[in-house]
C-alpha cells in the first residue's frame, strides 16, 4: 500500500495517494517514514487540520525530526494557530528560506514585527529574490513606519512575481505610507479592478483616499469594505472618522462610542487629575 501510495503521488493522483496512505498508516502504525509521507500528502493537498495531526504522529515516531516540524509548523500558520506554529518552527534547524517565511508570517500575525523583520531578513540572506520574504518583510517594515524600505522591498518582490496581488497592495500602502497617495491610489485601483471582492484593499483604498482628504469617497470605500467583511474590526473606527471629518456627527459618534467599547474590556483606573470641563 505504501508504494502504490507513492506511484500515485508520483503520477499526480495526490486524493488518491492519500486515501491508500491512510489505509496503509492504519495497517503500519509504526512506520515513521509512512507516517511522514503521510503527512506530506496532506500538506500537498492543503488540508492542514490533517496535516497538522499527521506531523504529530510523525514526530511521536520520530522525535525531533526537522521536516515533520516543519510540514506541522507551515498547516499551524495556515490555519492561524500562530503561537503554536512558532514552536515548532523555532525548533528546525534546517537552513532553508521557507522555515523562515514561515516564522515571519507567523510573528507578523501576532504583531511582533520587529521579529517578523528579523525573520525575513534571515530569509533574504539564503534567497535574496525569494519573493514571499520580501513581502513579508516589507510588511514588518510597513508596521514598523519605514515606509520607504518597504516600498523597496515590495517592489523587489513584484520584480520576480509580477502578478502577485499581495505585494501590490502592499505597494499601495507603502507609497501612501511616504505621501505618494496618487500613485497609491493608482496602484488598489489596479488590485481591486482584479480582485473587486477583498474587503481589505477596499479598506486600504479608504486609507489612501482619506489621506487626501477625498473624505465622501473613503466613506463610500470602508462602507464597501464592511458590506465585504461585516465584522471586521478596525473598519468601523475609519468609517467613523471620515465621517467626523465630514461633519456627520449622527453617524460618526455611535461608530466610534461603539468601537471603543468594544475596545473597553476592563474600566480605566482612576485619576489624579481635574475632569474637563470645556473651559
Amino acid at each position: 500500500l505504501h508504494l502504490s501510495a507513492v506511484i500515485r503521488h508520483t503520477r499526480g493522483d495526490l486524493e488518491g495517494a492519500a486515501d491508500l496512505f491512510e489505509a496503509a498508516f492504519k495497517l503500519a502504525p509504526h512506520d515513521a517514514a509512512l507516517a511522514f509521507n503521510r503527512a506530506a500528502i496532506f500538506a500537498a493537498l492543503k488540508r492542514h487540520r490533517e496535516c497538522a495531526a499527521a506531523a504529530a504522529d510523525a514526530l511521536r515516531l520520530s522525535p525531533g525530526d526537522p521536516e515533520a516540524l516543519l510540514l506541522q509548523g507551515t498547516s499551524l500558520t495556515a490555519l492561524g494557530e500562530h503561537a503554536h506554529a512558532l514552536k515548532c518552527l523555532d525548533s528546525v534547524s534546517l537552513a532553508r528560506p521557507t522555515v523562515h517565511t514561515h516564522r515571519a508570517t507567523s510573528l507578523l500575525a501576532l504583531e511582533r514585527h520587529e521579529e517578523a523583520q528579523q525573520a525575513a531578513n534571515r530569509a533574504i540572506l539564503l534567497a535574496p529574490n525569494d519573493a514571499d520574504a520580501r513581502y513579508l518583510r516589507g510588511s514588518a517594515l510597513l508596521a514598523l513606519d519605514r515606509g520607504a524600505e518597504a516600498l523597496s522591498d515590495f517592489e523587489t518582490a513584484l520584480a520576480v512575481t509580477p502578478g502577485n496581488l499581495a505585494a501590490h497592495a502592499g505597494r499601495a500602502s507603502a507609497l501612501c505610507a511616504v505621501e505618494r497617495h496618487e500613485e497609491a491610489l493608482a496602484e488598489i485601483d489596479n488590485v481591486l479592478a482584479a480582485a473587486p471582492e477583498r474587503a481589505d484593499y477596499h479598506a486600504l483604498r479608504g486609507v489612501i483616499l482619506s489621506g487626501r482628504n477625498r473624505d465622501e469617497e473613503a466613506t463610500a470605500a470602508f462602507q464597501q469594505s464592511l458590506l465585504l467583511q461585516p465584522d471586521d474590526r478596525e473598519t468601523p473606527l475609519a468609517l467613523a472618522d471620515t465621517l467626523l471629518a465630514q461633519g456627520d456627527f449622527a453617524r460618526g459618534l455611535p461608530a466610534y462610542e461603539a468601537r471603543f467599547r468594544s475596545r473597553t474590556t476592563r474600566p480605566a483606573p482612576p485619576s489624579d487629575a481635574s475632569l474637563w470641563a470645556g473651559e
